[in-house]
This record gives C-alpha cells, structure tokens and sequence, in this order.
C-alpha cells in the first residue's frame, strides 16, 4: 500500500511505519501534484496532518496545476480545526493561487467566520 492509500485509509500507524522507514515520502507528490498533507487535509483528517506536520511536511507546498495550498483548501472547504492547526505550525496565509487568490480569499466564499477571523488575525 502507497502512502496516499494509507492515508485515504485512515492508517495512521503503517503511515508513521513508512514515513520512519522513508522520511522523504512526507512532501512526495502523487501523479495529480499532490502531497500526502494535501490529501490528509483534503479528507479532513486532522491526526494524519499533525503526523504529517510532525515529520516535515512542506504547509506551503503549492499545487502545480491551480497554486493551492493545504490552508487554502480547508479555508474552502471550510474547516476550522485544520485551518487553526496549519496556522498554528507556520502555514502562510499570504500566499496567492495563480489566479491570486488567497486562503482567506476562499475561507470568505466558504462563509466560515471562524477561518476567516484566523486568517484575519
């Protein structure tokens, strides 16, 4: 099993298992350009990011096709917890999709006042 199934699966003990044998798997993208924080948030999976956190993931890491970021991403989809959590371990709220928007950008769309008072903080 790949790194990204064990997270899709929610198997957060072979994750660290792997991530200890191969630490550089933390910010390998899969074919679409994304890295294992940016599924693991995606899912809303708030212990596999700080796992992922915990052994080095990139919080800033920008997807090659739109920009986006883990904070952008739970920004729009509008989860507080996970939006706190980047934050909190040094996620840049300034950085701009290639279209120019911004975490808080999309945390407006998704109508969360919570993140956008983080992100206004």
């Amino acid at each position: 099993m790949n790194i990204f199934d064990l997270i899709r699966n929610n198997n957060l003990s072979d994750l660290d298992k792997a991530l200890q044998a191969n630490p550089d798997l933390v910010n390998l993208p899969d074919e679409k350009g994304f890295t294992p924080l940016v599924l693991a948030t995606y899912l809303g999976n708030r212990e596999i990011a700080k796992l992922l956190i915990e052994r080095g993931a990139d919080l800033n890491y920008q997807d090659p096709m739109m920009g986006m970021t883990a904070l952008m991403g739970v920004s729009f989809k509008g989860q507080a917890a996970l939006a706190q959590l980047l934050l909190e371990k040094g996620a840049d709220a300034h950085l701009k999709t290639k279209n120019g928007e911004t975490a808080l950008d999309f945390a407006k769309k998704s109508g969360v006042a919570e993140i956008v008072r983080l992100l206004e903080a």
